[in-house]
């Protein structure tokens, strides 16, 4: 298991194959929780109240939980295909 120190402001930089492994990079967001006495990082993102709210948002929204609900799922390159998905 990686080791990681603590620099000035709290940050922390992920190891590679951690970042690798949940599928973030760069600009990304990262909810932070804590757990049992552990921290978690959960990916997240952000979206539009128009997208959110929208009929064509809400079908998307539907059809991802339904995909998710089977373990299919959609993989993306980045976050901006994932958004520029959930807009079109």
């Amino acid at each position: 298991m990686p080791v990681v120190k603590i620099l000035r402001h709290g940050q922390i930089t992920l190891p590679k194959e951690i970042r690798k492994i949940m599928g973030v990079e760069e600009g990304d967001l990262l909810e932070v929780g804590l757990e049992n006495a552990r921290v978690f990082l959960q990916p997240k993102i952000l979206v539009d109240k128009e997208t959110m709210f929208s009929e064509a948002g809400k079908i998307k929204i539907k059809e991802a939980l339904e995909a998710l609900q089977k373990k299919e799922k959609k993989e993306f390159d980045n976050i901006d295909d994932l958004i520029k998905e959930l807009n079109s």
